[in-house]
């Protein structure tokens, strides 16, 4: 039943007494009995209707409150992951200003090689897949090479203009 089904029923009930009232005064009396079954049937449907509503309303409740702990809930997870990628994003930052500070430092620094700015192994100044400038070790030899057969092979440098 719903709320406004009990109203209409409650004003049906007021009707019915209202009516059974002005009969009284205006001395068409009805007998007493009729009066008293009349009143405690309205009376039954009222506290009948009292109960129902009542059994609503918790029954709301219950649902509005298992919604919102779902809701608290998803909150939880959402905020932990949120948290967790921001640590992880943060100590990747971290990690690559780190390595970018100390770049100055230690770009030399490999093994075989020392900290004074000389290179002391061959290096490479690579561009794209296939091409390649060596340098070696000594500093005595730059060779172009071109990457074909699995394999490095040293090439005539060019210079071409489109």
């Amino acid at each position: 039943m719903s709320v406004l089904e009990v109203k209409t029923s409650i004003e049906l009930d007021n009707l019915v007494l209202t009516g059974l009232e002005a009969e009284l005064v205006a001395g068409n009396a009805v007998p007493k009995s009729y009066v008293d079954s009349t009143l405690q049937g309205a009376v039954s449907v009222l506290n009948g209707s009292d109960v129902t509503l009542n059994a609503r309303v918790d029954t709301v409740a219950s649902e509005l409150s298992n919604e919102e702990q779902t809701r608290s809930s998803a909150d939880g997870i959402l905020t932990n992951s949120i948290n967790e990628e921001k640590t992880r994003a943060e100590g990747v930052e971290f990690n690559q200003g780190l390595s970018i500070t100390n770049l100055e430092s230690n770009k030399y620094d490999k093994e075989g090689g020392s900290i004074s700015g000389e290179v002391k192994l061959d290096s490479y100044l690579q561009f794209g897949e296939f091409w390649r400038v060596k340098g070696s070790g000594s500093g005595d030899r730059l060779t172009f090479q071109h990457y074909s057969d699995n394999q490095w092979k040293n090439s005539v440098p060019f210079i071409s203009r489109v």
